[in-house]
């Protein structure tokens, strides 16, 4: 060795052989050392990933209990008809909102550092949307008005918090698969260092060492992440299963046979258990899945179904899991979890029958509001009978009959020489006269009697169409056509023209537009006959010159044709407009609050719509519904833009 050393300084530049092995050992070294340092580094980044997935899977359980709970909470509250119930279901859901909104910042932060970070905004999206529309729901009961919630929430309420469970079930579904995923990758890295450090440890011995604790430190975080992983799935009530495809071992966790009623040595690791405990109607169901996912068929594995406890009852299983395969994609290894999910099961059973009880309620309240429409419609036509009755009643009592009468007596009185009568006395020469004025005098009462019996028919006519259209309207709806503004204002008009004679109404008409509207006739007269009926009502306590009203029709955008009832009365205070047309809401002490709430639904029904505007109390209010506008028959005709008023406290009745 000797030579040979001296043999190398004198061939070799003079270097010291020594120098050179050392040189070399220094360079395997510093390689080692890099490697081992990055995949110390790298392991350490995949264990804390793979702790962040299982943080998730912690607080999104956490999270989906106390979701579940506010809703069921809400669906209390909306079944109950106990105030005080309603009140302490409201605060108990309203109370969860914190814990909720700190779990879901806690998720999205969590979800930032995954392969999924949309996950996080999703979730509070869908929580922030469901809610707006849970609060407006409570909020809608303890005002009293428990029909309308129920509406609210089978239409809004349900969506929303279906919605937001489906997006809890894939925020779970992506928490198990980043956890199964990053535990593939920390026993990738495992076996990456084993290897590593196997290599090292056949160039240079000298890097035993530090190649053994590198892998005794790997095996020890691997064994804590395998236990952190088992305590966080005990945490949220789950069981681990593992399958062994190759050796066609299987093992069920303590947890999964807990779970079903069974100590760990009372159940025996094997397929054929697993089979045993599922109810026979699921068994192909859950079979075939697995069998299906094994072979590539379906791209992720998770089924619902009954197993049997100990005891003989069956509790509802949520089955998830994943397989490991080898470079042919063959599934060498297929390993998930169990899920206890009756309680969730029980909470849709409950909420399915009180869905059904919702739309059993909404179909009665329904019926009593066609109901309460025909006796508020009918009632306004009514006072126009009324008042048609009254007409014919005072005609009668004025009629000039009785006088016919007296001219037959005094004729037959003077029978004997009627002739010298007639032509001779002085009384009798105007007894001709007299019986020809008379009878102009009668028939023009027959004409007044026909014609006010003919307005009499026509209002009986429109009580009848009144009770058709609701019945119509209580199954789909009246018929539309094609209708003037001016007439059907002049024809509800015409209805109310008594009471506005009694009570001294001055009417201003504006006729801005020629255009006609698409509409049902007998709805649309019966909201403007009770658009004049609340106008006359509100200027009850003016003065009689200070009594008047504008009726004006105009085009309004987006093809349509606004029907304006404008008065000069009390006004409206901002308080009232935001619900004048809720049902239930009046301000008279007459009032039920039904008028204008059948009014704006009838109005929608038609496409249409009816919204009111006011200054406040002393200001008077315009009503506006507004309609679909078609053009007039026959082309443009000429516009009335010149005001026309008439006052019909000085129109003589009919």
């Amino acid at each position: 060795m000797k030579e040979l050393n001296t043999h190398l300084e004198a061939g070799g530049n003079g270097i010291p052989f020594r120098l050179v092995a050392l040189g070399l050992t220094l360079l395997v070294l510093t390689v080692a050392g890099v490697i081992i340092h990055n995949l110390v580094q790298t392991s350490r980044q995949v264990q804390q990933l793979y702790a962040e997935s299982i943080q998730g899977i912690e607080v999104n359980g956490v999270l989906m209990k106390h979701i579940q709970d506010a809703r069921l909470y809400s669906l209390y509250t909306l079944a109950s008809t106990d105030p005080n119930v309603q009140l302490e279901s409201v605060d108990a859901s309203r109370a969860l909102d914190p814990k909720v909104a700190a779990l879901l910042q806690e998720q999205t932060a969590l979800f930032e550092k995954s392969d999924t970070p949309a996950t996080g905004p999703e979730l509070a999206a869908h929580w922030a949307a469901y809610r707006k529309v849970r609060d407006e729901v409570l909020a809608t009961v303890l005002e009293g008005r428990r029909e309308e919630g129920l509406q609210l929430d089978r239409r809004a309420g349900l969506a929303a918090f279906n919605r937001l469970h489906n997006a809890l079930e894939r925020s779970e579904e992506a928490c198990t698969r980043q956890a199964a995923t990053r535990l593939e990758q920390i026993q990738a890295v495992s076996r990456r260092n084993i290897f590593t450090v196997a290599l090292m440890l056949f160039l240079m011995l000298v890097g035993a060492g530090m190649a053994l604790r590198t892998l005794s430190r790997s095996a020890r975080l691997l064994h804590r992440s395998r236990e952190r992983f088992e305590i966080a799935v005990r945490g949220s009530s789950d069981g681990l299963w593992d399958w062994d495809l190759v050796t066609n071992a299987v093992y069920f966790s303590p947890r999964w046979k807990r779970m079903l009623g069974y100590a760990d040595d009372e159940l025996t690791n094997s397929l054929d258990s697993f089979r045993g405990l599922i109810h026979p109607d699921d068994a192909p169901l859950v079979m075939g899945k697995v069998e299906a996912y094994l072979k590539g068929a379906l791209p992720t594995y998770e089924v619902e179904f009954r197993a049997r406890l100990k005891d003989g009852e069956y509790r509802w299983i949520l089955s998830r899991g994943a397989a490991l395969r080898d470079m042919q994609g063959k599934a060498m290894r297929f390993a998930g979890s169990h899920t206890d999910i009756t309680a969730r099961k029980q909470a849709e059973a409950q909420i399915a029958r009180m869905q059904r009880e919702l739309m059993a309620a909404s179909r009665t309240a329904g019926m009593a509001e066609v109901a309460t429409g025909v006796l508020h419609n009918v009632g306004n036509v009514l006072n126009s009978v009324n008042v048609s009755l009254g007409v014919i009643h005072a005609k009668l009592d004025d009629s000039r009959v009785g006088r016919l009468g007296d001219a037959c007596d005094l004729m037959a009185a003077n029978r004997d020489n009627l002739g010298d009568y007639l032509t001779r006395d002085p009384k009798g020469s105007k007894l001709p006269e007299y019986l020809r004025a008379l009878a102009t005098g009668l028939r023009k009462e027959r004409d007044d009697l026909k014609a006010e019996a003919a307005t009499l028919l026509a209002r009986v006519e429109h009580i009848k169409q009144i009770v058709a259209s609701q019945q119509s309207f209580a199954r789909q709806g009246g018929a539309t056509e094609r209708l003037s503004p001016v007439a059907l204002f002049d024809e509800a008009l015409k209805i109310q023209e008594g009471a506005f004679h009694r009570h001294h109404v001055r009417v201003v008409r504006e006729n801005l537009t020629s255009k006609w509207v698409l509409a049902d006739r007998h709805r649309t007269l019966q909201i403007i006959i009770n658009l004049l009926g609340n106008a006359k009502a509100a200027m009850a306590n003016l003065p009689l010159e200070d009594r008047r009203l504008i009726l004006r029709l105009e085009a309004a955008d987006q093809g349509r044709v606004c029907f304006s009832v404008i008065d000069s009365g009390c006004g409206i205070s901002a308080e009232n407009l935001a619900k004048i047309f809720r049902h239930g809401f009046t301000t008279k002490k007459e009032g039920h609050g039904f008028g204008l709430h059948s009014c704006a639904n009838a109005a929608a029904e038609m496409k249409g719509s009816l919204h009111v505007q006011s200054d406040g109390p002393g200001t008077g209010a315009a009503f506006t519904l507004e309609l679909p506008s078609v053009p007039a028959p026959g082309g443009t005709t000429v516009l009335q833009k010149r005001s026309t008023e008439e006052s019909l406290s000085t129109l003589p009745l009919p």
